[in-house]
């Protein structure tokens, strides 16, 4: 099966996807580094590789609106398509030569994400994802199907701790995970781990806010098409107003990871009202 008989939207996503994967790979302006806050930054990359997305998905399909980190407007439109792009997931570790980021497109309608592109800064590899008809690993002339699996027994973690209330539900659940003992526990600081969950090389991912869309979209949908479940911490399926994400390979280890992140804060036998109400709220 090749890309082009997808959506065209697909094509071009996985297009800019590339493209911006030789940004990255060439680390263009990555000595420009800008704070947005607290353990935030950008990096110079980051914008050109925006950039370059930006002009290629629109240049055909600029009836979407586009969602960008690094637009200074990252808030998701009330309705319509739009296009939600993260042009590097793990700009941490992209500022700190650590190859573990990703670059993430997704067109969301209706509410619903109906295409995303994952590409891997360290390997090059891109998987491509259309709702309702699988998830592909995007070689050079044509599509590989892959499939979710649980055979690595390898959880990633994504605890994001600031402090505070949800700090310490979220600091239980590592904990709990850790004294399960049945897992391989790993964090990586991106969201390239749905694309591993998709890949089958990791069998399970837990990312506690996913307040911002733009960072999870592309990669939730190319796990949930690869067979992987892709829920919030509930229980019910993921869309971009959720504000947690739970991707499991499979129902056994799907069942196991909820029961993980209702994990009891570490200080208290019983959740506060405070803890209760973090727990349904993104982070500030």
């Amino acid at each position: 099966m090749r890309v082009e008989e997808l959506r065209a939207e697909a094509s071009s996503a996985v297009q800019a996807v590339r493209a911006a994967l030789h940004v990255v790979a060439e680390r263009i302006d990555s000595d420009q580094i800008t704070s947005k806050g607290r353990l935030d930054i950008a990096t110079g990359t980051d914008v050109k590789s925006q950039a370059v997305i930006r002009a290629l998905v629109t240049r055909t399909h600029g009836d979407h609106a586009f969602v960008g980190e690094e637009s200074g407007q990252d808030a998701v439109p009330a309705d319509g398509s739009y296009w939600l792009v993260d042009p590097i997931c793990g700009t941490w570790n992209f500022a700190s030569h650590l190859p573990l980021c990703c670059v993430n497109v997704a067109l969301v309608e209706e509410g619903q994400v109906v295409l995303g592109a994952v590409g891997d800064a360290a390997s090059g590899e891109i998987w491509v994802s259309q709702r309702g008809r699988g998830t592909w690993l995007a070689e050079a002339t044509e599509l590989v199907p892959t499939t979710a699996s649980d055979a690595s027994s390898i959880l990633v973690l994504e605890p994001g701790l600031r402090g505070g209330a949800e700090a310490m539900r979220r600091a239980g659940v590592m904990a709990a995970a850790v004294a399960d003992g049945q897992w391989e526990l790993r964090t990586l600081g991106s969201t390239i781990d749905l694309a591993y969950v998709a890949a089958g090389r990791v069998a399970g991912a837990w990312h506690p806010n996913t307040s911002a869309p733009l960072h999870f979209a592309a990669g939730a949908l190319v796990a949930s098409e690869a067979g992987a479940l892709v829920t919030d911490e509930d229980g019910r399926p993921w869309t971009p107003r959720s504000h947690s994400l739970v991707a499991a390979a499979t129902p056994k280890v799907h069942t196991a990871m909820l029961a993980l992140v209702a994990a009891r804060p570490l200080e208290q036998s019983e959740p506060t009202g405070d803890t209760q109400r973090h727990r349904q709220a993104p982070e500030g």
